[in-house]
């Protein structure tokens, strides 16, 4: 096991995995709980050596089957789920992507801030797992998407480069 990545592949951990908040099941090829970055590069290297797809996870909670498939999946909720900063005047946080959107507001709502996306599963979802579905809610007419309201995302590639993803105005 490389970088002393968390990984399982008996299929208790493999069926438990099989399934999310949708109608599908798809048995994965193994489960990984990722610590940080480079834990996460650790698992790409994995999958790449062995041909096996990636599929990040967080809560489960997608209706449309995003959050299962015959791949390795990365589960960030278990240790990459901290609140790294709240900038109040700036309007802002930073965030790892298991911590749930339940979770950040309620520690945001301390500032009279809200992350405005608001779906049924808000208490499950992963910012992850949000960003990744591009999340909406009853109040999305008002309040916008995900897209909306992201700034900025520190990414692996899938050739293990870190990337930073940031916004752009367009100039149309």
């Amino acid at each position: 096991n490389r970088a002393g990545l968390q990984t399982r592949f008996d299929h208790l951990t493999r069926w438990l995995y099989s399934t999310d908040a949708s109608i599908y099941q798809m048995i994965p090829v193994g489960v990984a709980w990722p610590r940080d970055t480079d834990e996460v590069r650790a698992a790409m290297e994995i999958a790449v050596e062995h041909k096996v797809p990636l599929l990040a996870r967080g809560g489960g909670s997608s209706l449309s089957g995003q959050a299962v498939g015959h791949a390795l999946v990365l589960d960030f909720s278990r240790h990459m789920a901290q609140l790294d900063e709240i900038e109040v005047e700036g309007r802002w946080a930073t965030v790892q992507p298991g911590l749930t959107l339940g979770q950040l507001n309620r520690r945001a709502a301390q500032h009279g801030l809200i992350f405005a996306p608001d779906p049924a599963s808000a208490d499950r979802a992963t910012i992850g797992g949000v960003i990744g579905n591009n999340a909406s809610g009853a109040h999305s007419i008002v309040h916008g998407l995900t897209i909306d309201h992201v700034i900025s995302l520190e990414t692996v590639l899938s050739d293990g480069h870190p990337a930073l993803l940031e916004a752009f105005e367009s100039k149309e």
